[in-house]
């Protein structure tokens, strides 16, 4: 009788056990399952209405471009920020140059990055403005870079381009639609700033002195005015955020 019992106590463990080592491994996949899922929460992704208005208004080949742009910043978030700024380059710099009016039809327009890739054709401040707000989604604090409006010999006329300072006291690096080379300040002569902006500050230089005025949480209207259409056109400045 003790044995019959014992048996059945065994039997009974044995079957609870199992049932305990089967619950283990459910949870532990519904926890690795939740990994998964909250995994894109890190990621930047493309709104909907952002794709479905690039497809309305550039065609599909602009959705492409847009997703190599995506897929350019979740790639490239664990590299250092040079390599950033590397990769940046190459992306935004093989887009065709093309004026605003060309473009827009419009003599002066600060096209926002879903524009500039969508119509895949852009000027210099357009160029400017999408590497800063990429390597700002890239993770870059936005207090290392500026984009800079300066006078070019070379180009006999304006020019911006975006300016990378690896700590606030260093010499910015250069990176400019008309050129693959990332060079410091000091090595572009035919570059006279004027003044530099990022999106809540202005800072106001003369000839090649540093900057000595600095207006703090004050925007320029054109920036303004592309954040605002990005907004419209479904891509966030939250959604950029790393």
């Amino acid at each position: 009788m003790i044995s019959y019992v014992q048996q059945k106590l065994t039997s009974c463990c044995k079957r609870h056990n199992k049932i305990i080592q089967k619950k283990s491994w459910w949870l532990l996949w519904l926890l690795m399952l939740g990994l998964v899922i909250s995994f894109p929460a890190f990621a930047f992704d493309l709104p909907n209405q952002a794709i479905q208005y690039a497809k309305e208004n550039y065609g599909t080949d602009a959705v492409s471009r847009l997703i190599a742009w995506r897929d350019l910043i979740n790639s490239n978030k664990k590299n250092t920020e040079l390599e950033k700024l590397r990769v940046v380059t190459d992306f935004f710099n093989a887009i065709p140059y093309q004026s605003d009016q060309e473009v827009w039809n419009k003599p002066n327009f600060w096209a926002n990055p879903l524009e500039l890739i969508g119509k895949n054709a852009g000027d210099c401040e357009d160029y400017a403005i999408a590497k800063y707000l990429t390597l700002k989604a890239m993770g870059v604090p936005s207090n290392k870079m500026r984009i800079v409006y300066v006078v070019s010999n070379q180009l006999k006329r304006p020019h911006m381009i975006l300016a990378y300072y690896e700590t606030s006291n260093s010499q910015p690096l250069i990176l400019d639609s008309m050129t693959l080379k990332i060079l410091y300040a000091s090595e572009r002569p035919d570059l006279r700033p004027v003044y530099m902006f990022s999106e809540n500050a202005i800072w106001v230089t003369q000839d090649k002195t540093p900057p000595k005025e600095i207006i703090a949480g004050v925007q320029i209207q054109g920036w303004k005015q592309l954040i605002t259409r990005m907004q419209q056109e479904g891509l966030t400045e939250d959604d950029l955020k790393p």
